[in-house]
């Protein structure tokens, strides 16, 4: 077997390099774990902020209460104030509310 062919000078410094920050797998996945949850939270945070912007200028502030309310009534149906049935009447003057018995 003849010797090994030389290395570039380049080399080297390339391989010293690496032996001082060996790669490691459980690290890099861990660091693209972090970045994705930053990006996922940055994303989220700026589409809010634009839905927000964006209906604050087209139906003004009022309107946009408006839209959220309705927005999360379609979400959470049934969980917001309900209107009465009815009105609320009020007795007439000189009339007294008359209790009756079930005769036994």
């Amino acid at each position: 077997m003849g010797a090994e062919p030389p290395q570039p000078a380049w080399r080297a410094a390339i391989d010293a390099d690496r032996r001082k920050r060996p790669r490691r797998l459980s690290s890099e996945r861990a660091a693209l774990r972090q970045l994705t949850s930053a990006m996922l939270v940055a994303a989220v945070g700026l589409n809010l902020a634009l839905f927000v912007q964006t209906g604050a200028e087209s139906v003004g502030l009022g309107g946009l209460q408006d839209a959220i309310e309705a927005f999360a009534n379609a979400l959470f149906p049934g969980a917001g104030p309900r209107p009465a049935s009815s009105p609320p009447t009020s007795v007439p003057p000189g009339t007294q509310p008359v209790a009756t018995t079930h005769p036994s």
